[in-house]
């Protein structure tokens, strides 16, 4: 299967990879919509936004302004696209924006949200405010003039400024239609036409105006003067904003999408401050009908580049809403839009990776303590979702593009947004389009993407490079690769550019072998270094150099240093450092020494003893010669001291180079690269310090004409014997007495398979060694160590043994045959019937992942007591007969007796509402007990710590029975629906504050939230029916006084439809009202909830205030329209005389037949008697208060 055959979108379809603002055309509006990816935090910060922008519908204000930020690769453009979309509301392709968000998201709140927003009218102008900007990028046009012309180019005026304003003169005198028909008359062409080019078509505007009645001088001057007198603020601006949105209606909104304002900005304080005014301005006039979104890099905090603080106050204040958008969730976006499988290639992966999981994270490793990138995949789903990818190269690519636009290394196409990190993997994936699914794409096959933006100072070095390995002209096109791997990860401290880690960066196949390549980066590396393309580092890290750089290099590498300056600094160095004792102490006297290194003299040679060091290559024979009475001659590692030698000369030339090149009237970039290398010198200082420490790690000693060897460090060998290096170094050597032939080798390891180490008449062949190993192999099992074949091999082919690989590996194999070892490759177990025993062996590569461990066999007593365990608790005692067999019983029976249940449990309680379920206690004690012994990976030790819990047994299997009770059966089911029940009466109950009620409440609410309530549980059913009649009584008894109250609102109405009887309007506006109040009275004598009786009683009251009310208001509208109209229209309402109402007449109207009023209930029925008899009087005259 091709790489390009994986993908269930076409590899080479056209993605949209760089979101721009002015790019809106249908095609690529669907595809946006259709392709933009609800991340989580995408998600999180629209829902805010939309909340924010709702919020202002309820409650109008000016806190409009809302600031986008985030760096490359966050998607701010893309999510200010996507909001203009939403807020446009225009159909992309036959549906609208928000029917496209209906399957990118389960949240219903912000799906709510949107739906709401697009059944209001609006319109969104999006525009990248740089590209509508008239100005330079030295002298930028004021933000207001910028949102002057968008605004403009909405209305369909003209986007220049003062043409516009002479349109909105025009409009505002009402001519502007006929304006532009007398243009077409005259000029034979649009006036959209003529404005383009106003300068040269005055004649014609002149004649038009003139011809529309404006005096020919007074036309000619409006146009002459249109643009000199156009003056325009924020406050102008604002208040032409928000009369254009109060045009539309209330509920219209007006957003302004601003794009890349924060890099429009820059540093310009003014322009900050300009914005804040607009923002401020808009706010204010239109409260809340017209908005304003920017976009920027950087947060507002770090945007604003201002002296006073009220004034970053004021700025951060019109920004309420701030939406960091992060590049947390490109990896999402690259699987979703990019890199989603088919189903048949999904499960050709998964195998792959199943199968090949340790391989690929082997050959996908950074060096360690080197990175802080994540390496290889964390899972097969991983590796799935990212393939033909590595997880790296999403957060590397990201460093490597921030890196081009902080360091200036960017040409004019990144300063314009033609760049995408969606794109670079796009191209970059095409280049292995045609290759099958085990090869992978490496960071060097990202440079084609990113090349055309970088600076013609970086892409002219990788051509000379180029050019060079297409001629052989000493580079190979590897070459290329390893240096345009070097150029992308230069700078990024997530990554040191050491050579492993180069290597893994150009991984090109799952089954790559990582020796040869780390081989071949090596050797491409040397030949960079040798035609100064890159540099190496004193930490072995190398970086790439632009042409600028090398010449810089060469011209250091040129400058002359004295040579006997290098040989002083070395004699400093090791007796001023490495070995610094100015006397040398024995037998408590101290002798002085002369000093010498090579030729240099570091003291007056004035003493007896002398310390002669040679860093150079002397034969063995000269330094005999030399070492003669008194003198005692130090041979170093020349090969070392040379790379001090290099390390010091360099720093040299380093200072002596910038000193005398550093001056006024460098360059900034000279100057740039001067402090690096001045920077570079306390690292090569270090590196020679530390080379220094490695010679004398290797130093030969030589006394009296003969070589000596000293035991300990380098110090203490300068004092302490040893015997011959040769004779004594391998003193284990003769425990071989069989080798292993090097023709023969296979054939013998698998004899050691067969049948072990072979007899002689002498005894066991190779005994000692088998011994040795084994003893090894003992010592490494008491450490819990597990011994890799390759550190075996290492320690028996060194001091003081000296074997060669065979005869190691031969040893193994017969430990294997006596079942004293067990290997493991890649973490799997390891045998001979593996077809690849016998080769993996043989390869060194492979003998890293080939882990040994010793075999131990279990006691007969604790054989013994694990039986009995099993045979008590378990009902059997197979429990096999090696620690491996034992152990993997015990796991077998913690999992399905304890963990299986125990997972089932945790499941249902995740399902608790309210009231957390009971038994966490017991669930944590044995499961922290279970967790423990199945964290053991030791077996021995897994069994013995078994054996010792023995006695915990009882206590785990009693709880794990009660949990089952309880969760397996009917205790869980009524705790769940009493639950229920509080959860539905809970606002009833609060609003009754019955004592009975309460009672019952608080005794479900403690065997609820008791930790252990098994015992309690059956009281719930009782209880439940208790609190259900409890309300139902309550609600009874409440219901009939709240009927009797409403009751008397139907009596109130009732009598004001008697009194306005012939007045039919009235009449039948109350009538209405009458059976709404019936239909309200109705609904309580049916209702069980007590707070809609109650809002039921409250809605009664209120509706016969509000019939009475409207009453008294259609009564006087007539009253008035009566007089008004004429001639008279009968409308039910007559003209009454007036009549005196004395106060003795009320005063018998209102006792009526009493003397006296002494209850409630008869102040109730005087009132209502006297009300009925004034309103009869008042349908036939009008009350007056008598004199």
């Amino acid at each position: 299967m091709l790489i390009e055959d994986i993908f269930q979108k076409k590899i080479r379809r056209n993605i949209n990879g760089v979101v721009q603002a002015g790019q809106v055309d249908p095609e690529t509006m669907k595809t946006e919509l259709e392709e933009y990816v609800m991340t989580e935090e995408g998600t999180r910060y629209i829902t805010a936004f939309y909340k924010n922008y709702l919020a202002v519908y309820k409650r109008p204000g000016k806190d409009i302004g809302v600031w986008i930020s985030g760096f490359f690769g966050s998607g701010k453009s893309h999510f200010l696209k996507i909001l203009s979309y939403l807020l446009d509301n225009k159909e992309v392709a036959g549906k609208r924006p928000v029917d496209y968000f209906i399957d990118k998201t389960a949240d219903r709140e912000l799906l709510d949200m949107m739906q709401k927003v697009s059944e209001k009218p609006s319109d969104a102008i999006l525009f990248n405010i740089d590209s509508k900007s008239s100005s330079s990028a030295s002298n930028k046009e004021r933000i207001v003039e910028v949102f002057l012309r968008v605004f403009n180019g909405h209305l369909g005026y003209s986007e220049t400024i003062w043409v516009a304003d002479i349109e909105r003169q025009l409009e505002s005198e009402g001519i502007y239609r006929s304006f532009k028909e007398e243009i077409r008359k005259v000029t034979g062409s649009s006036w959209e036409e003529i404005r383009l080019k106003i300068r040269l078509k005055q004649k014609g505007i002149i004649q038009a105006l003139i011809n529309l009645g404006v005096d020919e001088e007074s036309a000619r001057q409006f146009l002459t003067t249109a643009k000199d007198s156009l003056e325009m603020t924020a406050d102008m601006l604002a208040k032409l904003i928000a009369t254009y949105c109060q045009s539309r209606g209330s509920d219209y909104r007006l957003v302004f999408l601003a794009d890349e304002v924060g890099q429009y900005i820059g540093t310009d304080s003014d322009l900050m401050l300009n914005l804040q005014t607009v923002v401020e301005e808009i706010g204010q006039a239109a409260m809340g009908q017209a908005w304003v979104i920017v976009t920027s890099q950087e947060k507002i905090e770090s945007a604003i580049n201002l002296k006073s603080s009220d004034d970053f106050s004021k700025i951060q204040g019109r920004f309420i809403t701030r939406l960091n958008l992060s590049s947390a969730n490109t990896d999402a976006v690259l699987k979703r839009r990019l890199l989603e499988k088919t189903e048949t290639a999904a499960a050709s992966l998964t195998l792959r990776y199943d199968q090949e999981e340790q391989i690929i994270r082997n050959r996908l490793s950074f060096e360690p303590g080197t990175t802080q990138l994540r390496m290889a995949y964390r899972s097969t789903l991983e590796f799935v979702e990212l393939f033909p990818f590595v997880p790296y190269q999403v957060e590397l690519l990201k460093e490597v593009f921030n890196k081009i636009r902080t360091q200036g290394e960017g040409g004019a196409h990144l300063a314009h947004g033609e760049r995408s990190l969606l794109k670079a993997f796009q191209e970059a994936c095409l280049l292995k389009a045609e290759k099958d699914t085990t090869n992978l794409v490496t960071m060097a096959d990202f440079y084609p993407s990113i090349r055309s933006f970088l600076d013609s100072a970086i892409t002219s070095t990788i051509a000379r490079a180029e050019d060079r390995a297409r001629n052989n002209e000493g580079l190979l096109d590897f070459d290329v690769h390893v240096l345009t791997v070097l150029y992308m990860i230069k700078s990024i401290e997530a990554l040191k550019a050491k050579a492993n880690n180069v290597a893994t960066l150009l991984i090109p196949s799952i089954h790559s072998e990582r020796l040869p390549l780390e081989n071949a980066v090596k050797e491409s590396l040397a030949r960079l270094e040798q035609t100064r393309y890159i540099e190496q580092h004193p930490d072995q890290s190398y970086s790439f150099l632009s042409d600028e750089e090398q010449e810089i290099n060469r011209e250091i590498h040129n400058e002359p240093v004295k040579s006997g300056r290098i040989k002083e600094l070395l004699g400093k160095m090791f007796f001023d450092t490495i070995y610094n004792k100015a006397k040398v102490s024995y037998e408590k006297k101290e002798f002085d020494y002369n000093k010498r290194f090579d030729n240099f003299v570091r003291t007056i040679m004035t003493h007896s003893l002398t310390v002669q060091v040679y860093g150079g290559r002397v034969s063995d024979s000269e330094v005999a010669l030399n070492s003669n009475s008194g003198v005692l001659s130090v041979c170093l590692d020349p090969e070392r001291i040379a790379e001090v030698e290099g390390a010091l000369e360099y720093v040299e030339q380093i200072l002596s180079y910038t000193k005398r090149k550093k001056s006024p009237s460098t360059t900034p970039s000279q100057n740039r690269i001067y402090e690096a290398k001045i920077n570079q010198v306390e690292g090569f200082e270090g590196k020679a310090e530390h080379m220094m420490e490695r010679a004398c790690e290797q130093a030969r000693f030589f006394i009296q004409s003969q070589e000596r060897n000293f035991n300990g460090t380098f110090e203490n060998r300068m004092t302490s014997a040893l015997e011959m290096l040769v004779r004594n170094t391998y003193t284990k050597l003769a425990y071989i007495d069989k080798p292993t032939s090097y023709k023969d080798y296979k054939n013998v390891w698998i004899s050691m398979v067969t049948a072990g180490l072979q007899y002689s008449t002498e005894g066991m062949e190779n005994k000692n060694a088998y011994e040795d190993v084994k003893l090894h192999m003992e010592e490494a099992d008491r450490s819990h160590e597990k011994v890799a074949l390759k550190s075996l091999i290492d320690k028996y082919s060194g001091v003081p043994y000296g074997w060669n690989d065979y005869d190691t590996i031969a040893i193994v194999l017969a430990l294997y045959h006596d079942i004293k070892v067990k290997m493991t490759y890649s973490g799997d177990t390891f045998t001979p019937t593996n077809p690849n025993f016998y080769d993996r062996l043989g390869k060194q590569q492979e003998r890293d992942r080939i882990l040994l461990m010793a075999v131990k066999v279990p006691g007969a007593e604790d054989r013994r007591k694990l039986q009995l365990i099993f045979r008590e608790y378990f009902g059997n005692d197979a429990i096999g007969d090696s620690y491996e067999e034992m152990a993997k019983a015990i796991r077998e029976a913690l999992n399905d007796k304890f963990m299986g249940p125990l997972g089932k449990i945790e499941e249902r309680r995740k399902s608790a509402k309210v009231y957390p379920y009971p038994g966490e206690a017991e669930i944590g004690r044995f499961k922290m007990g279970t967790n423990r012994l199945l964290s053991l990976s030791d077996d021995d030790d897994l069994v013995s710590q078994f054996i010792l819990v023995e006695d915990q047994l009882d206590e785990w299997f009693e709880d794990l029975n009660t949990l089952n009770s309880f969760y397996g059966r009917n205790p869980i089911d009524y705790f769940d629906s009493s639950v229920e029940l509080l959860n539905k009466y809970a606002q009833e109950i609060l609003s009754m504050n019955d004592r009975d009620i309460n009672l019952i409440k608080l005794q479900i609410d403690s065997i609820l939230a008791n930790p252990k309530p098994y015992q309690l549980i059956p009281n719930l059913p009782l209880l439940q029916e208790q609190l259900k009649a409890k309300i139902a009584d309550y609600v009874e008894a409440a219901r009939q006084t709240i009927v009797e109250q409403v009751e008397g609102t139907l009596v109130q109405n009732q009598e004001l439809i008697d009194y306005y009887t012939e007045n039919e309007p009235i009449r039948v506006m109350l009538t209405e009202g009458q059976r709404i109040l019936e239909q309200l009275i109705e609904r309580i004598a049916k209702d069980s909830s007590m707070l809609i009786i109650r809002s039921l009683q409250i809605e009664c009251n209120d509706q016969v205030k509000r019939l009475a009310k409207k009453a008294s208001e259609m009564e006087e509208l007539q009253r008035q329209q009566k007089k008004e109209k004429a001639p008279y229209q009968p409308t039910g309402v007559h003209e009454k005389p007036t009549r005196d109402l004395r106060e003795k007449e009320l005063y018998h109207l209102f006792f009526n037949t009493r003397q006296q009023i002494t209850t409630l209930n008869e102040l109730d029925d005087a009132i209502k008697h006297l009300r009925t008899k004034l309103m009869e009087q008042l349908k036939v005259s009008n009350l007056k208060k008598s004199d």
